[in-house]
């Protein structure tokens, strides 16, 4: 299998430098994995123009009231946007547990957990 790496961004998407090698920090296998999970659920379908096919459709929860119907519809959008890691997820393990929601601010925080195909159990809290 491929082996799954990235270059390292910081909370506000920007590059991180290893100081120690002087070249961009890159990321190892699980933390690229959970990275990329997180850039593909914030960008909406259609944004990235090289690969317009992925994005997630969660950002339409934000001004959406927090209720049964919506938390299992963005549920079903999540589990449908990780299909594109496929190769690296067991995407019959996956979990998603409501963390925290505001009503009044219109935040909700997830917790997705879920087996990759490389033999390791993950976490990624997701907020939006």
């Amino acid at each position: 299998m491929k082996e799954f790496y990235d270059i390292e961004l910081d909370q506000d998407g920007d590059l991180v430098i290893d100081n120690a090698a002087g070249d961009f920090a890159r990321l190892g296998r699980e933390n690229a994995l959970k990275q990329a999970i997180k850039e593909v659920l914030s960008t909406p379908p259609g944004d990235n123009i090289f690969h317009p096919e992925i994005g997630s459709s969660i950002s339409k929860y934000i001004q959406a009231d927090i209720n049964k119907l919506n938390i299992m519809s963005m549920k079903k959008d999540v589990k449908n946007t990780l299909k594109f890691f496929k190769n690296e997820i067991d995407l019959d393990s996956v979990k998603i547990t409501i963390t925290d929601f505001d009503s009044a601010s219109k935040k909700i925080s997830f917790l997705i957990n879920f087996d990759t195909k490389f033999g390791s159990n993950l976490s990624t809290v997701i907020k939006i």
